[in-house]
């Protein structure tokens, strides 16, 4: 099964939060935005400014996901942002109530 994880899923696969080992128990490619590599690193560095993690943690998850994501023979596979996507999410912030990154997450999907 060919599966589509947006940052909140990402992050689980690397930080125990509610419902990771759920998000961890799923097999398959996972198909990810580009946009996910930003949102990611965000989450890792917002947990670190909130004392959730420290500044080594956050720095070694942001290194293992970026290693993750450049691993051509591993689990993501990243679609990059290109014009029908763009035209899709526009569409999307029409219609929801959406976040700019989010409309682009869902018209990845």
């Amino acid at each position: 099964m060919t599966l589509f994880f947006d940052s909140s899923a990402i992050a689980k696969l690397y930080v125990p939060e509610r419902q990771h080992a759920a998000v961890r128990d799923l097999a398959g490619p996972i198909i990810v935005a580009a946009v996910t590599r930003v949102e990611v690193a965000s989450a890792f560095w917002r947990k670190h400014r909130m004392g959730e993690i420290d500044a080594s943690d956050a720095a070694t998850l942001s290194v293992a996901f970026e290693a993750d994501l450049d691993d051509t023979s591993g689990r993501f596979a990243v679609i990059g942002l290109g014009p029908l996507i763009v035209r899709r999410a526009v569409e999307s912030v029409s219609r929801h109530a959406l976040r700019a990154y989010d409309a682009v997450q869902l018209a990845t999907a």
